[in-house]
């Protein structure tokens, strides 16, 4: 599966070059606030909230996005934009149980790889549209880390994950 992928990639990446009318490459970087949510996630939280009593007050998650892109336009109007980025995922939090502060985080980190038409309002100075499908590689481990109480710090992976997201 990942060979295809790979394959597709090469493919848009060999035929926007070769018909494209301008090719821009660029370097991209920036900070995620994010944190997760979904009717899992909630169960998880709520199931954690009653078998320990307490109420955890969700944060959002401080992380990093870098990567590449290439751009390539066909016509002043029509292009398409590939990326290759590297994503951090996350969710903070903080509860008090047995009269103690607890604060910790959940972390995840990803590869992305948008493949996106850009379609440009010419002359309107800039303004454009992207829209496409993503993949996105997990590289690792859902990890946690987490202080208070005494304890300085506790690390560790609670689940293992191996699959490919479309998004």
């Amino acid at each position: 599966m990942k060979r295809f992928i790979g394959l597709i990639l090469l493919i848009l990446l060999c035929s926007a070059g070769l018909t494209a009318r301008e090719l821009v490459l660029g370097v991209k970087g920036g900070v995620n606030l994010g944190w997760f949510s979904g009717n899992n996630w909630d169960d998880y939280v709520e199931s954690a909230e009653l078998y320990y009593g307490i109420d955890i007050e969700e944060q959002l998650h401080p992380a990093l996005h870098a990567g590449l892109y290439l751009e390539s336009m066909f016509s002043r109007n029509l292009g398409l934009v590939t990326e290759l980025n590297f994503t951090q995922y996350g969710q903070d939090y903080e509860y008090s149980y047995a009269g103690e502060d607890f604060e910790g985080s959940y972390s995840i980190n990803a590869i992305e790889i948008p493949l996106l038409l850009k379609i440009a309002a010419q002359p309107v100075g800039g303004f454009y549209g992207l829209a496409g499908p993503t993949i996105i590689l997990l590289t690792g481990d859902l990890e946690f880390e987490e202080s208070g109480g005494g304890v300085d710090c506790l690390k560790g992976a609670i689940l293992r994950i191996t699959r490919l997201s479309w998004g």
